[in-house]
């Protein structure tokens, strides 16, 4: 037994079998849970020491309770000590790539204060970075970027209950890629604390591969040895069965116990055994009171210092405690030497209790002046506004400028972090300051933005409040618009657009913040059916000009047109000069909109099956500096590059976008794209053949919600699930009611959803030819009129199954000649099979095999799986042999697997690769394997010859 772990074995066993898993190559998540006292910290510490004894690079923090709304405040307790010890160049390397988001706040000289200004929604972007900062390190370690080859990296987080939410968000974020990096997660977390962040938490908790160890209390007999071994070794049994009964079987309670028996010469005898069974834990607790009590005056007065300071240097502590710095450092001592602070710097003391001990035994005015003089000598040392703040936070209002406008500064800093609730502890506390006059009307319109963005019941009374106090219509006005889109981004549409118009009504007509609450306007109409006529109007003046050449000049305005235009089945030709009108200022058309705008002209370009110039426009997107500051951004940009992928037929980065689309959403509170990115994952799985898969993304029942759009998405992808089970009447009725919800909303392009051609095909299975029949010449009569080569190709194949034999094979040939001209590589792969088929069946076997191996090569570059099997079984009927592998050769390259192929010849590593395209290690070895094999190379040497 280790000293200091008593009945351990189990966790330690554990700890230890992730840590040699790591050493493997194999990424790990150990939480352990458990009340203040039981072990958790000591059996991290050891987890670290032994970490280090394997060659691990270690990362270690302690959430601290006064630093919780500090946004990243215990990731940079983790990285900076690392930094701070690693060459210029060296940090170079840790930081390039995607990990260079990160630079904003570890400086690029690490140990610097975040860098200023750091623009609204940030924190997803740092988020990211740090992600592939760890990413880095881990890669560093070995000198390797194969994951096989590196010792890795752990990273322990201790009291995680006190942790700030943005770095248990990096925390949530790392673990859920643990398959394409070495890296070992360890936490412990306190149980029973009111203001954990649960949400957070429990996602850390209910990680599919997380290892939870709950370390229980000592047993009587454990106890019983403590005890003896803990200087009263002849220690009879009653005493010890005292020891265990005050303490619970807790083993910092029963050592602190232990300590001032031992001080106050307590003999361990049975009759001593009712002195013990007369303290209580709470006792226990005052005992670390009478300790101080019994040390010099200098050594209570730092201890109260640290107390209050949760962790700090010792100059600041002795500045705190009224201390020159050598009473400060023969005080320190004396506590270290009473075990009552942690030996080394930064000063902190043992354990939480002792701190809460020593904190509740100061009166409470006494408290709030040391908290206030701690305010004033971080403000002094140039701390950040929100390491100041939580002092302020415990101090009483004194109406000082200074106070509340370093609250205010704290709050706006926590707000753009999305630490929401945070900033409406801060902001409200600004006010109860409270603020000068002049400012207290802005404060009120920023704490309203914060609650609205908590949820709070109280968000809407309070921008009514504020907007009584603000009298400049500019300002009215850009709080409308800024809360309109906080709204959007929470699902509260209506409200929304309401704001929006609000703040429309401030402005003159030719403000330039009127484009974007038009926007807003506009935006939420797109969403939600009752607004939907005044989108119509809005939209009405530019339609008849703009299919005459004649744009309108906002680019705003394009993006929105050009969608409408899509939607109700415009040909291309009408809407791809508004779509260029939509970027001709900006990659991302609205900047200030995180994405939203983004995706009404990509949407469009996707159903028009422009794909290749959707690509484009989402790579450029992701690559702008704006792009990085704001996690709704990489949610949307990532799904559509993931519905953009699918529909070309790559289907391993459609699953790798859109796993990361589903990650950044999941760590943001806004799941307006939720079900979008559901259904999307849904049909790629069942692309890829993995029905259970499929299943598992969708859930038992729909997302509920206020996006019909949304819903429509969710009945398509429950219907194929639906006929991939074979249930072709309840495929029948979720294809029908996603087709009677987008008739209601004017969504016509059967580019967008091809619901008439999915509910043909289930008429058919279900034998009623004659419906299927209707439904199939709707949808051809819809694609033709939109001359989209994807929809007609789609609609004559479908058209197809409800004709005779001859007239099929001459739909089959012209949807296969259609589809040659599509980037839709799996639907060209369906019409060639159906051709192939049709062939066969009238006997033509000879002619039916050319269109089948195009379709073999087509699924089997996509990794189609059923569509692969149909297509070899009709290749077998077809009296031909299967080749189970695609065309050999550079032409033979997807897009994906031609990019990297350039990038690994010349000389980019495997991490490096992923960095430059934003996907996992793990996709970016799949597609070299799959390029190694059509190339017939063995090296990058020879890989770089056959690219040129």
């Amino acid at each position: 037994m280790r000293e200091g772990l008593w009945e351990r074995e189990q966790e330690l066993r554990a700890l230890q079998d992730s840590l040699s898993a790591v050493s493997a190559g194999s990424g790990r998540l150990v939480v352990i849970e458990g009340p203040a006292g039981v072990g958790k910290s000591e059996l991290l510490r050891t987890a670290r020491h032994d970490a280090e004894a394997r060659g691990l690079t270690t990362l270690a923090a302690r959430g601290m309770e006064l630093e919780s709304d500090v946004p990243f405040g215990l990731a940079r307790q983790l990285f900076v000590p690392l930094l701070l010890r690693t060459e210029p160049h060296e940090r170079t390397r840790l930081f390039s790539g995607p990990a260079a988001l990160a630079a904003p706040l570890l400086g690029d000289s690490a140990g610097t204060h975040p860098a200023a200004g750091i623009g609204e929604g940030q924190a997803g972007a740092l988020v990211e970075g740090l992600y592939w900062l760890a990413v880095n390190i881990a890669r560093a370690s070995a000198g390797s970027d194969s994951p096989s080859e590196q010792p890795g990296l752990v990273v322990v987080v201790d009291d995680a209950q006190w942790a700030d939410r943005s770095s248990l968000r990096f925390l949530v974020q790392a673990v859920g890629q643990l398959a394409e990096v070495t890296l070992g997660v360890l936490v412990a977390v306190r149980t029973g604390e009111p203001e954990a962040p649960t949400d957070l938490l429990g996602r850390l908790r209910s990680h599919p591969g997380a290892v939870r160890l709950r370390p229980g209390p000592l047993s009587d007999r454990a106890v019983a040895e403590v005890v003896k071994a803990q200087g009263f070794a002849a220690a009879e049994a009653p005493f010890c069965q005292a020891c265990a009964h005050v303490t619970g079987g807790n083993p910092f309670l029963l050592e602190e116990l232990l300590m001032v028996l031992r001080a106050d010469g307590i003999a361990a005898t049975a009759d001593a055994a009712h002195r013990v069974s007369e303290l209580v834990p709470d006792s226990v607790l005052d005992a670390v009171v009478i300790s101080l009590g019994r040390l010099p005056e200098a050594a209570a007065q730092l201890a109260s210092a640290v107390a209050v300071l949760d962790e700090a240097a010792l100059p600041l502590a002795a500045r705190l405690a009224g201390l020159g710095i050598g009473e400060a450092e023969d005080a320190a001592d004396t506590l270290t030497a009473a075990h009552l602070l942690r030996p080394g710097e930064p000063l902190a003391l043992v354990h939480p209790l002792i701190a809460a001990a020593v904190l509740a035994d100061l009166p409470e005015r006494a408290r709030a002046r040391a908290h206030r003089k701690a305010a004033e000598l971080l403000a002094a040392e140039g701390a950040d506004a929100s390491r100041i703040a939580v002092h302020l936070l415990n101090t009483r209002p004194q109406g000082d400028p200074w106070a509340s406008e370093t609250l205010r500064a704290a709050g706006r800093d926590c707000l753009l972090h999305s630490q929401t609730r945070s900033a409406v502890r801060l902001l409200r506390r600004a006010l109860d300051e409270p603020p000068p006059v002049d400012l207290q009307a802005p404060i009120l319109v920023e704490l309203a933005h914060a609650e609205a963005a908590d949820n709070s019941p109280h968000a809407m009374s309070r921008l009514v409040e504020a907007l009584k106090n603000v009298q400049d219509p500019r300002q009215r006005a850009e709080a409308y618009n800024q809360l309109a889109r906080l709204l959007f981004f929470k699902g509260d549409i209506s409200q929304s657009a309401e704001a929006a118009e609000r703040g429309l009504a401030e402005l003159a007509p030719d403000d330039p913040l009127v484009s974007q609450l038009v926007s807003a306007q506009l935006t939420a109409a797109t969403f939600d059916t009752r607004l939907r006529p005044g989108l119509t109007d809005q939209l009405a003046p530019y339609l008849s000009p703009a299919r005459t050449g004649d744009l309108p000049p906002d680019p705003l305005i394009c993006a929105h047109l050009g969608a409408r235009m899509a939607i109700q089945g415009d040909p291309a030709a009408l809407v791809l000069p508004v779509i260029e009108g939509a970027f001709a200022r900006h990659p991302l058309v609205d900047a200030s909109a995180h994405g939203v705008v983004l995706a009404f002209p990509v949407v469009a370009l996707v159903m028009m099956d422009e794909l290749p110039r959707a690509s484009v426009a989402l790579d450029r997107a992701l690559a702008s500096d704006r792009a990085q500051n704001s996690l709704i951004l990489l949610t949307v940009a990532h799904h559509w590059r993931s519905v953009v992928d699918y529909r070309r037929g790559e289907l391993v980065d459609a699953q790798a976008h859109g796993q990361r689309a589903l990650a950044s959403m999941g760590s943001e509170d806004w799941d307006l794209y939720g079900p979008w990115i559901d259904a999307n994952l849904a049909l790629i799985a069942l692309e890829r053949g993995d029905i259970d898969g499929a299943r598992a993304v969708l859930g038992p029942t729909p997302a509920s919600g206020v996006d019909p759009i949304g819903h429509c998405l969710q009945w398509e992808a429950r219907g194929r699930l639906a006929l991939a089970q074979n249930d072709a009447a309840l495929a029948l009725e979720h294809f029908t009611s996603a087709g009677r919800a987008l008739d209601a909303m004017g969504l016509k392009s059967p580019g967008f959803i091809g619901w008439q051609g999915l509910a043909a095909q289930a008429a058919i299975r279900l034998g009623d030819q004659e419906r299927a029949a209707e439904l199939a010449a709707q949808e051809l009569d819809l694609a033709q009129r939109t001359a989209v080569p994807r929809a007609v190709g789609i609609a004559l194949r479908v058209k197809s199954l409800t004709t005779g034999a001859q007239e099929r094979l001459q739909l089959l040939a012209e949807s296969a000649a259609v589809l040659q001209e599509s980037p839709a590589r799996l639907e060209l792969a369906r019409s060639q099979l159906e051709l192939g088929a049709a062939l066969r069946s009238t006997g033509q076997r000879t002619a039916a095999r050319a269109p089948l191996r195009q379709a073999l090569d087509l699924a089997t570059r996509a990794g189609a799986e059923p569509l692969l099997q149909r297509i070899r079984d009709e290749l077998t009927a077809a009296g031909a042999r299967p080749r189970r592998t695609s065309l050999t050769g550079v032409d033979a390259l997807t897009p994906t697997e031609r990019r990297i192929a350039e990038l690994a010849a010349a000389n980019r590593s495997n991490g490096q690769i992923a960095h430059d395209l934003y996907v996992t290690s793990k996709t970016v070895e799949w597609h070299l394997a799959n390029v190694f094999r059509k190339l017939d190379v063995g090296s990058r040497g020879e890989l770089a010859g056959v690219m040129g």
